[in-house]
């Protein structure tokens, strides 16, 4: 185009010349005659520079369209390396969305090849768990704002179902025209397992997969809050194992592991709908139970208990462990009013089985908090006067009334202690 133009300029400007020189000449000074001899010569000086002008222009402009050329392949390279190395799945398909390219990245994700796919319609992923509204939305927004991002379900070439965060665009031409529709997209497949690792790592107990202390306790919560609602009744059991420390000290912790995870197969065979089986830590376990009241509390206790008495085989030996159980009570129509006030009173009713010779079973009463409050004060006010050196040791003699001899001592501590109350 640029030589075209060039070559009419030349030409114009000669015609031109050819035709008007005669007359441009004789309208200089001297009529023209001096200026006659030496036609020839400024023709071709003028025309020398005019096209010495045109030409650098010409090769300016050429030089120009080169480097712009080949910014572009750059360009064309370098997308062309992303296209094939990305990790992400690309996908292109033309306006009848008819697939026409895929990266190495799409095979990796899908198990599809190329030429598997090419001349098909993304249909061919679709996983069954969208309905017609999803995509009706999602195509909306691609047709209305030329794009789309969400989380979609997809089937690999296996069969797998698998989640992808995916991105849509619709690419029109230089005459605005639709050309393309592109679409990127991540496999989350990976991202979602780690999470669930983490959630399990969270909310379970590693040992015995049983919900912990942190996610028991929000199930305690909603729990609470449904018989509060629903005016309804649940018990919690707080179940404590006997002599498990002398097993598991005396033994080995492997072999106290094992018990604990023999214990929740046993602990298991009781789960009903509405149940929660929880370990709280250690040999304490916790068991959720809506829609019992006093009478199914305690039968199911009762069971739990005969059942943690029977012996255990493991690695070769026999093993004895009954357990304790501390049975509360909460709404309705219990004053319980929080997940907190719940454990503890539970903690209280605990107690109480222990100090009643264990392997028993116990229910929180109000006279359990009353005594529990009154040993934290005793505790306190006995540790305030050991500090504050109110405390006198005794020693006192005992004597052995048949061999009339000092048989041994007794110690014990006298002083005065404040307790409130």
């Amino acid at each position: 185009m640029h030589l075209l133009r060039l070559s009419l300029g030349y030409f114009v400007l000669s015609m031109l010349w050819v035709l008007l020189g005669d007359a441009l000449l004789e309208q200089l000074p001297g009529g023209g005659q001096a200026w006659h001899m030496g036609k020839g010569a400024l023709f071709v000086t003028i025309t020398s520079i005019l096209l010495y002008l045109l030409s650098r222009q010409h090769f300016r402009r050429l030089a120009e369209q080169l480097n712009t050329q080949k910014q572009q392949e750059a360009s064309l390279r370098q997308a062309a390396a992303v296209f094939a190395t990305t990790q992400e799945g690309v996908l292109v398909t033309d306006p009848q969305q008819h697939i026409v390219h895929v990266n190495p990245a799409f095979s990796r994700i899908t198990g599809y090849s190329a030429e598997e796919v090419l001349g098909q319609t993304p249909r061919l992923f679709a996983s069954g768990k969208h309905d017609t509204g999803f995509y009706q939305r999602m195509w909306q927004a691609l047709d209305g704002e030329g794009a789309w991002s969400g989380e979609i379900w997809n089937r690999r070439k296996s069969g797998e179902i698998y989640p992808v965060w995916q991105n849509l665009r619709s690419i029109h031409d230089d005459q605005s025209q639709l050309s393309h529709y592109v679409a990127v997209f991540s496999d989350l497949s990976a991202l979602k397992r780690s999470r669930e690792e983490m959630d399990q790592l969270a909310h379970y107990d590693p040992l015995v997969n049983l919900p912990n202390r942190l996610l028991f306790t929000e199930r305690a919560k909603q729990a609470l809050e449904r018989a509060r609602s629903q005016r309804r009744s649940g018990a919690l059991l707080l179940i404590d194992l006997d002599h498990f420390k002398d097993i598991n000290e005396s033994l080995g912790h492997s072999l106290g592991d094992a018990l604990l995870q023999a214990v929740t197969a046993r602990l298991s065979e009781h789960l009903q709908e509405g149940m929660t089986l929880g370990r709280l830590g250690g040999d304490e376990f916790a068991l959720l139970c809506e829609e019992h009241g006093a009478e199914k509390a305690t039968a199911l206790a009762l069971r739990i208990l005969d059942r943690l008495s029977e012996p255990y085989r493991i690695d070769g030996r026999q093993l004895f462990s009954g357990a304790s159980i501390g049975i509360v009570l909460f709404p309705y129509p219990s004053d319980i009013e929080n997940v907190e006030q719940l454990m503890r009173n539970a903690d209280s009713a605990l107690f109480k089985a222990k100090n009643s010779g264990r392997s028993t079973y116990a229910f929180y009463s109000e006279e359990l908090t009353s005594q529990a409050r009154q040993r934290v004060e005793l505790a306190t006010a006995l540790r305030q006067a050991l500090e504050q050196g109110q405390l006198r040791l005794h020693y006192q003699p005992i004597y052995d009334l048949r061999q009339g001899e000092i048989a041994g001592f007794e110690a014990w501590c006298a002083g005065s202690i404040r307790r409130r109350g």
